[in-house]
């Protein structure tokens, strides 16, 4: 879903608009996609690192999702922009990942 979304002017959530947008759907790997998928899918609940690995049946578990989210990070850091993927620490250390409601809808509406 996050791919079509980046096709349009979703992408403006993070303020990158249609062009960038674009070259973020060429370049967004599919684990990435569906991270993006699944955080919108759910918005607002709070997955682990751990969590979201193992919906997304990645091998290296918390560890994999930070790095799913390596490129994204930097690109819309490069644009100035926030990421739509918040995180929070956790007591246990580890790092909860989740998108806020207006953002995971505007995700979904364009899909």
């Amino acid at each position: 879903m996050f791919w079509k979304c980046c096709r349009t002017t979703t992408l403006a959530v993070v303020g990158a608009g249609r062009r960038a947008g674009a070259l973020a759907a060429e370049k967004l790997a599919d684990p990435a996609r569906g991270l993006f998928d699944l955080l919108s899918g759910a918005p607002g609940e709070r997955f682990s690192g751990n969590d979201a690995a193992a919906c997304l049946g990645l091998e290296k578990g918390a560890n994999g999702v930070a790095g799913i989210l390596a490129w994204p990070g930097r690109y819309c850091r490069h644009l100035g922009r926030q990421m739509p993927v918040a995180t929070a620490g956790r007591p246990d250390g580890g790092t909860d990942y989740y998108m806020e409601p207006p953002v995971a809808e505007l995700l979904r509406g364009a899909a």
